[in-house]
């Protein structure tokens, strides 16, 4: 083990498969990386030999939360967990369904005793993350509970859906859980030709495994006495389900949902396969192989269906001999894809909802669903689906326990990602070698075979060094006892054998006796520390009060500050608004002065154009008085203007109006004539008119 000081963190995994289990191999290596990341790895389950598990320390409990309750009978006082009003009632339902312990006050009391001193051994270890083996177990629940109620964080881990292969939060072969859910495995986004290229390397690998989970399975029993039927009729492999650890057999809602809504368990679930075979085919050969955690055994009284019942044969070798396979929910199901074999399911599970299998949920479905599944009936693009979410399952989703297993996750993942919660603890906590002596301690007080305790557990709990002053004192004894008893010439068998006795009787005493004050100064130490924290609590809640008032003094003058801000905001929102208003009163005088202007501008304008009328009138009429006054001299002179005397003249004068010739005669005013003389000598042959344009007025 570590340097204690090195090792902070402690990591708990529960796993109550058998100790021979090939899981306990990968877990120790998982714990050994963790050490080298500071944090020891605690691994609670079933007694067993794992001495070759270097990488864990092992806690043995009972399988079952009543078997534990019973055997720590020495724990004073039920749990006072908040959680115990609402866990008491699942707890017993599990119980009732996995160890099928009666309902009754013993029952109760027990899982009551289990919960307050597993409430005491998580406060003496303080583990940083928690991984339960399944959420179904009444451990894995009691865990999970626990670490609800002290914000703890935990994982359910299990097998994936393949082999060699962990997940976390998603349980391989029962629940469906957020990660089952995600809406990226509805349709992975994979190219088709990266889906064929990993596919065909995860397909070897499992076609070559050799040794599997179950040791059931790893005999080497060739497949025979199967004959197909003559006439050709269909070979159905049914792979049964472990129905406990699987949820199927849950059907009560404080237990969780159930995930079989016809079919109660794997023998029902063949039963009704051969069935429906019988209604379905004339002829047909029903392959059964069970779980081997849910053994039964499927009776040949079909009438047309040849039963075969399939204990010890490797299930592979049977893929390979059926058209079509059967499973309520089982980690086989891959098989089916790998195999290329129709795969038909009975219940939910992960693979459910995705189109990728032929789902029954009704004597009816599972009819159509095995007539479809032996003719193949769109297999081909429910596979094709299969292997891109299976590859982007191994993209994402699978820890691979062994490193030629194709996928990106490996185990050294896993290890960085538990790694990161080493600090999640409390400052004051020990090293982790110190609370699990701690916790030897308290187990030796609460056990009540203390007296069976074995040389590591006695010096965990009396301590090093009594461990090594009670043994060469009780050697001195010995040794001194005997010599006195050669001396008197007492030394007998039986003698010996008395001495040895009394030796033994006061080596139990003795190490009881420490046992006790070893307890005792734990829990002094450990009362010791919680006064301590309580005092330091206290300081603190003293420090945040005086926080706490410096914080409302400083919120008050802060809102004084904004009082006075809010007020100055105020005056200038009102300067401000004067202004405006100002403002819209010149817009409004402003547009009163342009359209004033623009009306002046007007005017101006209609008089430049009348001053010009009058100004070509006025040159008009200087043109012709000019020409008149020029005329009249010219008279004076001599000048013949006979034409302008007599009749013609007075003719003239009647209906010629000089300014009317001008104003219609541009041109005769541009030259300066006078408009008699030119009318009379030019204008009238040329036929000019005598009136201006608009005038109707001679």
């Amino acid at each position: 083990m570590v340097n204690d000081r090195e090792l902070k963190g402690i990591v708990w995994w529960s796993c109550f498969l058998e100790s021979h289990d090939r899981i306990y191999d990968h877990i120790s290596s998982i714990g050994e990386q963790l050490l080298l990341r500071g944090q020891q790895l605690v691994v609670i389950g079933p007694a067993g030999d794992y001495s070759r598990c270097v990488g864990f320390f092992h806690i043995a409990v009972p399988f079952s939360i009543v078997e534990q309750g019973r055997k720590f009978s020495n724990l004073p006082g039920p749990s006072v967990l908040p959680m115990t009003a609402t866990a008491l009632p699942e707890l017993m339902e599990a119980e009732r369904l996995w160890s099928h312990a009666p309902n009754s006050f013993d029952t109760e009391f027990s899982i009551l005793r289990a919960l307050r001193y597993w409430e005491k051994i998580f406060e003496i270890m303080r583990p940083s993350v928690i991984l339960t083996w399944g959420s179904t177990l009444p451990f894995s629940k009691l865990l999970m509970r626990l670490a609800q109620i002290t914000q703890t964080p935990c994982y359910a881990a299990e097998r994936g859906l393949t082999e060699d292969t962990l997940m976390v939060n998603l349980l391989g072969q029962c629940q469906i859980s957020n990660i089952g859910l995600r809406l990226s495995f509805i349709e992975p986004a994979i190219p088709a030709e990266e889906v064929e290229r990993e596919w065909g390397s995860i397909e070897s690998y499992y076609r070559s495994l050799t040794i599997r989970n179950y040791a059931l399975s790893n005999k080497s029993v060739a497949f025979a006495g199967v004959d197909a039927p003559a006439d050709g009729g269909p070979i159905v492999l049914y792979l049964g389900a472990f129905d406990v650890g699987s949820g199927m057999s849950f059907d009560s809602v404080r237990a969780g949902d159930r995930y079989a809504n016809w079919i109660r368990h794997s023998g029902e679930g063949a039963r009704a396969v051969a069935s429906s075979l019988q209604r379905s085919f004339a002829k047909a050969t029903l392959l059964v192989k069970p779980h081997p955690a849910t053994s039964f055994h499927l009776h040949n009284d079909f009438e047309g269906v040849n039963v075969v019942n399939c204990h010890d044969q490797d299930f592979r070798l049977l893929l390979s001999q059926c058209d079509a396979c059967v499973t309520p929910i089982s980690t086989t199901q891959i098989y089916g894809f790998i195999y290329d074999k129709p795969v038909v399911t009975l219940a939910n599970g992960f693979f459910a909802g995705r189109d990728i299998t032929y789902e029954a949920v009704d004597d009816g479905s599972l009819d159509r669903a095995l007539s479809a599944a032996v003719g193949r009936v769109g297999w081909d693009e429910k596979r094709s689906r299969a292997k891109s979410l299976i590859t982007a399952l191994f993209r994402e989703e699978f820890v691979g326990l062994s490193d030629d297993l194709p996928g990106r996750l490996k185990a050294s993942h896993l290890v960085e990602h538990l790694a990161r919660f080493v600090n999640y603890r409390h400052p004051s906590t020990e090293g982790a070698a110190k609370r699990i002596q701690q916790f030897n301690a308290f187990r030796a007080w609460t056990s009540p075979d203390s007296g069976n305790l074995s040389a590591d557990e006695i010096k965990f709990a009396i301590g090093q060094e009594n461990w090594e002053n009670v043994r060469s004192e009780l050697a001195a004894d010995f040794v001194d006892e005997t010599l006195k008893r050669m001396a008197d010439g007492q030394f007998s068998g039986d003698g010996c054998l008395a001495a040895t006795e009394r030796l033994l009787q006061h080596v139990q005493e003795t190490i009881d006796l420490l046992v006790r004050e070893r307890i005792q100064l734990e829990e002094e130490k450990f009362e010791v520390g919680r006064v301590a924290q309580e005092e330091q609590v206290a300081s603190l809640a003293a420090r945040c009060n005086d926080l706490e008032s410096a914080l409302a003094n400083a919120v008050d003058l802060r809102q004084v500050e904004l009082a006075q801000r809010e007020t100055i905001i105020q005056r200038l929102n009102a300067e401000l608004n004067d202004v405006a208003r100002k403002l819209d009163k010149l817009e409004e005088r402003l547009e009163v002065v342009n359209e004033d202007l623009q009306s002046t501008i007007e005017d101006r304008r209609a008089l430049e154009s009348r001053i010009g009328e009058i100004d070509k009138e006025r040159h008009l009429l200087s043109t012709w008085v000019r020409e008149s006054l020029k005329r009249r001299k010219m008279q004076r002179e001599g000048f013949p203007y006979r034409i302008l005397q007599g009749t013609r003249a007075k003719e003239l004068k009647s209906e010629f109006n000089p300014v009317q010739y001008l104003l219609a005669n541009p041109d005769v005013a541009c030259a300066g004539l006078d408009p008699d003389f030119h009318w009379e000598r030019f204008g009238r042959k040329e036929g000019r008119t005598l009136k201006s344009p608009g005038n109707d007025e001679a």
